[in-house]
């Protein structure tokens, strides 16, 4: 039984983080003017932290390197401000 709420808990949290991961990659392409390949680039695994940022609004802009800043843009979503 521990396994099973184990293997839910996993998947609902991939389909979570998917839906984030795509939002980001299209606030990149947007902001920083970059095709598909490099923003997807910028959204990998070990830089899951950005894309946190960028969803739940804690540090806007998000520094992404090169040049390249994300802005979010969800009203009433930042925290502590």
């Amino acid at each position: 039984m521990v396994r099973l709420l184990v293997l839910a808990t996993i998947l609902f949290s991939s389909v979570a983080h998917a839906g984030m991961k795509e939002d980001f990659v299209e606030a990149v392409k947007k902001q920083c003017s970059v095709d598909q390949a490099k923003a997807e680039e910028l959204a990998t695994p070990g830089r899951t932290g950005n894309v946190i940022k960028y969803s739940v609004c804690a540090e806007t802009p998000v520094d992404l390197g090169n040049g390249c800043k994300v802005s979010c843009t969800k009203s009433g979503s930042t925290i502590g401000g």
